[in-house]
């Protein structure tokens, strides 16, 4: 049986630092304080010091879509294997963190399991009232070789949410800094979806995959930083 494209998995970044340029323009005094004095000596003149920060050591690469392949009659979903999807610390300057991990967007067009059991070849058709089926998908993440037991959790909402945060170590969810002739993928963090698919009831063209869900990753250089950064409109 010819397998059918099942989804492409569109994935954003956001950036977990204050990152406005700064502006620098010319002051002319007008908004500061002058207290009158005697003769032609004044006192208590008062300026305010502001500080802001800029992302340009933060440097890193996040794939945007990850495609998985599942067969008609059921089985293990294809998709990209360990290694070969991830993201990419392209700064020399710092080391980054992985902060948080949310999936969110998920597909009405399909039942999310929460165990490979119900989501196999031989599981048959789901009972739900879904256009596709049953599919099972988790995900772990590999920290520069060592691969973390703590992430590896089935995607499906969680109780009362449209989303689910998925549980990340920030301090071991680091990717190294780039380092020149460093050994290759030494600033990559592996990050692996896998999963199965039940029965499906019709299929989907290959030339027109189905979006299945949206990861959104919060990447810091500080690893106790969890916050997303919205940049000022």
């Amino acid at each position: 049986m010819k397998k059918q494209i099942l989804g492409a998995v569109t994935l954003s970044a956001a950036l977990a630092v204050g990152m406005c340029m700064p502006a620098f323009a010319a002051q002319d005094g007008t908004t500061g304080k002058v207290t009158s004095g005697t003769g032609e000596f004044y006192t208590g003149g008062e300026t305010t010091a502001t500080v802001s920060t800029t992302m340009e050591q933060i440097d890193c690469t996040i794939p945007l879509e990850l495609p998985f392949v599942a067969n008609m009659l059921g089985g293990n979903l294809d998709t990209s294997s360990a290694g070969t999807y991830g993201i990419t610390n392209n700064s020399d300057k710092a080391d980054l963190y992985v902060t948080n991990m949310v999936v969110s967007d998920f597909s009405t067009d399909w039942n999310f399991v929460a165990t490979t059991g119900a989501a196999n070849a031989s599981s048959g058709y789901s009972s739900t009232g879904v256009n596709y089926g049953d599919v099972f998908v988790q995900v772990n993440y590999n920290t520069n070789g060592s691969t973390s037991t703590s992430a590896n959790t089935p995607i499906v909402k969680a109780s009362g949410s449209d989303s689910l945060t998925i549980p990340v170590t920030t301090e071991t969810f680091k990717i190294n800094q780039k380092q020149t002739g460093g050994a290759e993928g030494h600033n990559t963090t592996a990050i692996t979806f896998a999963g199965s698919n039940g029965k499906l009831k019709t299929s989907i063209a290959s030339d027109a995959p189905q979006d299945l869900f949206k990861v959104t990753y919060t990447v810091s250089y500080n690893p106790y930083n969890t916050t997303e950064y919205t940049p000022a409109s």
